[in-house]
């Protein structure tokens, strides 16, 4: 099931957000990770490619643990259009995983109001 997330073109002030499938409640997966968030626009041009973080506040809103999220930088939602992103996660152990595994979140950022 592809996530969908819906924006207008500037706004910044929810990050993006991602439930990890294969999380297990209590335990130290994420400890020591480094995350990744990429996004590619309709061309496959990868338009972001910087760090993730770990979104505790996520899991606690869902009774669950294992959450990780984007901020959205100064002009990354400029620009109508529909994109893909993903998630990168290299574990302490050096191995990595995409998020999700199959496809894609599907990022679309919807014309506004003119003016």
């Amino acid at each position: 099931m592809t996530q969908v997330f819906e924006m207008k073109p500037g706004d910044r002030k929810y990050a993006l957000k991602y439930l990890l499938s294969d999380y297990k409640a209590g335990s130290d997966l994420l400890q020591g990770a480094t995350i990744t968030f990429q996004m590619k626009d309709s061309q496959d041009t990868v338009v972001i490619n910087n760090p993730g973080i770990v979104a505790p506040d996520v899991g606690s809103m869902l009774g669950v643990d294992g959450a990780v999220a984007y901020e959205w930088g100064v002009g990354e939602t400029d620009t109508v259009g529909e994109y893909q992103g993903e998630f990168k996660i290299v574990f302490s152990d050096g191995l990595q995983a995409h998020y999700p595994s199959e496809g894609f979140i599907a990022i679309s950022i919807n014309p506004g109001v003119p003016g």
